[in-house]
């Protein structure tokens, strides 16, 4: 009798003939398979995925612009004086290449003009992000969502404003009857090293109360006319509490 051992309880099964001759990996067939699946998962999720981005980036821009907004009230408020956010473009000389900072400032009673207070500094919109301001100048009155002269040469200055407030924390459009005024000397319009703004796109100006935020390269893509349509569609309408200065909620 032959003793079972653990060899002759497991033996390996032998390999199927039709399975000697294969070769490891993919055929042709195979791979054009896998990849026309990859393409077809990356269409469906970039899109998305380019959505998700551009959200987040708006996001962040909102709470960004609504902390500057807060603050700079509570700079009014405490200092018993005039001040606010201004929000523009760089000084990049291609539109392509410009970006959109914001930041808070504060009036002067001395000089009546506006400048940096020293605690703050100017804050890139993250994405790309960018916004304009909702006046007669760009909107027609009475009709929500007619935009006009929103050319190359004037999309400048639409995107260039400033939110006001009062000693006592209101929203206003003048200082003392007059339009907002700027310090000339200031280091963000002056030398080449730290000129951020062009100073007659933010000097001399009414302040506002409402604006629209947007992505600027998006917008920069389209014509005039549709230009209009995408911020018909894409844009987001964001107007100032005049009492309390917080932004509204996103729509």
């Amino acid at each position: 009798m032959i003793q079972e051992t653990a060899k002759t309880r497991f033996r390996p099964p032998a390999p199927l003939a039709g399975n000697r001759n294969r070769r490891a990996g993919f055929t042709l067939i195979e791979l054009a398979v896998a990849l026309t699946i990859i393409l077809l998962i990356v269409t469906m999720v970039v899109p998305t995925m380019i959505k998700m981005l551009s959200s987040r980036a708006s996001m962040e821009a909102f709470n960004l612009v609504a902390a500057q907004l807060s603050a700079a009230r509570a700079e009014a408020v405490t200092s018993n004086t005039y001040a606010g956010i201004h929000i523009q473009l760089d000084d990049e000389t291609v539109m392509a290449d410009k970006t959109a900072y914001s930041m808070i400032i504060a009036y002067d009673e001395t000089n009546s003009v506006f400048k940096r207070p020293t605690l703050f500094m100017p804050q890139e919109l993250p994405g790309r992000t960018a916004m304009g301001q909702l006046t007669a100048a760009f909107v027609t009155t009475g009709t929500p969502g007619a935009y006009y002269n929103l050319g190359d040469n004037q999309l400048e200055a639409f995107c260039s404003f400033s939110v006001i407030f009062s000693p006592e924390g209101t929203v206003v459009t003048q200082v003392k009857g007059e339009p907002i005024k700027f310090d000339a000397g200031d280091p963000m319009f002056t030398g080449t090293q730290t000129k951020l703004w062009d100073f007659a796109l933010a000097n001399d100006k009414m302040g506002i109360a409402a604006f629209t935020m947007f992505n600027y390269l998006e917008l920069l893509k389209r014509d005039s006319t549709g230009r209009t349509a995408y911020l018909n569609e894409n844009g987001q309408f964001l107007p100032v509490n005049m009492h309390t200065g917080q932004l509204f909620d996103r729509h």
